[in-house]
C-alpha cells in the first residue's frame, strides 16, 4: 500500500473500516462525492473578500460602528450557515454512497443518522429566516447611502454600497422578498448638501427605505416592492458617474491603433483608432462605433469608458442611447469631459482581446 494514499482512498478506507463495506464501491463512490461536492475557492474556514465585508469596513471607518457591527454579525452568520450546508451536504452524500455500495441495512442506518443530525443542526441553526444575511446587505447599503445623503461620509462609502445592491440587480424579485416585512429599515435623517453625489445618494436610501416599508402579504405587495427595487438598480447605475471609478457597472472600449475608416462611414470619419495626443473628443467620436455588440447589455450599463492599446483612459461618457447601423451598433451618449480617470490608467483592465467589455 502507498506510503501517500489520495484523499478519496483515504476516505474509502476510513469507510470500510467503519462499516466493513468493499473497498473498490467505496473507493468509486468517495471519488465521486469528492469531485462534486468540493467546496469552491475561498470555502471551508478561511475569510472571503466580498462587497459586503468591504461595506462593513467602510462603514466602520466612517463612524457607522452600529452598522458595521450588525452587518459583520449577519456575516459571520451566514458562513456559519454555509460551513453546516456543506456538512449536510457531504452526510448526505455519503449516506447514498452507502446505499449505492450495497451496505448492510445497519451501516446504511448509521449514515442516515448522521445525515439527519447534520440536517437537524442546520434547520435549528437557519431557524426559517433564509433572508437574513440579503436584509443585512441591503439594509447596510441603505444606510451607508444615507449618510452620504447627509453629508457625513465621502461618496466613497456610496461606490462601496452600490457594489452591494448591484449584486440583487439580476432577481429584483428574490431581493422583494428579503428586505420587505417586518424590518424597517432606521436610517439617518436624509436631508443634507445640495450636491449630485449627496442627490444621487439620497434618492438611492429613500427607494429602499420605501422597499423595506411594504408589508409582507400578497402578491400585490410583492410586486410594488419589486418594482420599487429596480427603480433603485436604475438610481445606482445613473449615480455612479458621482461616486468615482468602479461604482456601477460598465461599458468599455478598447482601441487598436489609427488607421483609415471604410469607405462611407456612417458616422462620417476618416480615421478610426487610437492615436498619441488625441482630445477626449477624438477618442468619443472613434471609440463609440461602430461594433457588434449586445444591445440591451450595453445600454444597461451606466457610462462607456473609451481606453488606449495601453490602458491609459482616453474619455468617459454616459451612456444614453444606441442606434443600429446593418449588423453593427454605435453608442450615443454625453461626454463628460474633464472626468477625473481620463489620462491615467483604468481601475478596470480590459479582460480579453474583444474591443468590447460589459464590467
Amino acid at each position: 500500500m502507498p506510503r501517500k494514499q489520495p484523499r478519496p482512498a483515504q476516505r474509502a478506507r476510513a469507510i470500510q473500516r467503519q462499516t466493513g463495506g468493499k473497498y473498490t464501491d467505496l473507493l468509486r463512490h468517495t471519488t465521486l462525492v469528492m469531485t462534486a461536492d468540493a467546496p469552491p475557492a475561498g470555502e471551508g474556514g478561511t475569510e472571503t473578500m466580498s462587497p459586503a465585508r468591504d461595506l462593513a469596513r467602510a462603514l466602520r471607518a466612517a463612524g457607522a460602528v452600529g452598522a458595521a457591527a450588525e452587518l459583520e454579525a449577519v456575516l459571520a452568520w451566514g458562513a456559519e450557515c454555509g460551513r453546516l450546508s456543506r456538512a449536510f451536504q457531504a452526510a448526505e452524500q455519503q449516506q447514498w454512497a452507502a446505499y449505492d455500495s450495497g451496505l448492510s441495512r445497519t451501516h446504511c442506518a448509521r449514515w442516515e443518522a448522521a445525515a439527519k443530525e447534520a440536517g437537524d443542526a442546520l434547520t435549528d441553526f437557519v431557524d426559517g429566516d433564509y433572508y437574513r444575511e440579503d436584509r443585512a446587505e441591503l439594509h447596510a447599503a441603505a444606510h451607508a447611502m444615507a449618510l452620504v445623503a447627509g453629508g457625513r461620509a465621502t461618496p466613497d462609502l456610496a461606490r462601496q454600497a452600490a457594489r452591494v445592491i448591484t449584486a440583487f440587480e439580476s432577481n429584483a424579485e428574490f431581493a422583494a422578498d428579503a428586505i420587505r416585512g417586518d424590518h424597517p429599515v432606521p436610517l439617518p435623517p436624509l436631508d443634507g448638501p445640495d450636491t449630485k453625489p449627496a442627490r444621487a445618494a439620497r434618492a438611492v436610501a429613500a427607494a429602499l427605505q420605501e422597499a423595506a416599508a411594504i408589508p409582507w402579504r400578497g402578491d400585490e405587495q410583492w410586486t410594488a416592492c419589486a418594482e420599487l427595487l429596480k427603480e433603485a438598480f436604475c438610481l445606482v447605475r445613473a449615480g455612479a458617474i458621482f461616486w468615482g471609478p468602479g461604482a456601477g457597472s460598465l461599458l468599455q472600449i478598447r482601441l487598436g491603433h489609427q488607421r483609415p475608416a471604410p469607405a462611407g462611414d456612417v458616422l462620417g470619419r476618416t480615421v478610426i483608432g487610437w492615436r498619441p495626443g488625441m482630445t477626449e473628443t477624438d477618442a468619443w467620436e472613434t471609440g463609440r462605433g461602430l461594433w457588434r455588440l449586445h444591445p440591451q447589455r450595453a445600454l444597461a450599463r451606466g457610462e462607456a469608458q473609451i481606453i488606449a492599446p495601453g490602458q491609459m483612459v482616453l474619455a468617459v461618457a454616459e451612456i444614453t442611447g444606441i442606434t443600429r447601423h446593418r449588423d453593427r451598433y454605435a453608442l450615443e451618449g454625453r461626454l463628460l469631459s474633464g472626468d477625473a480617470r481620463v489620462g491615467k490608467l483604468t481601475t478596470t483592465p480590459h479582460p480579453s482581446r474583444n474591443p468590447i467589455a460589459y464590467l
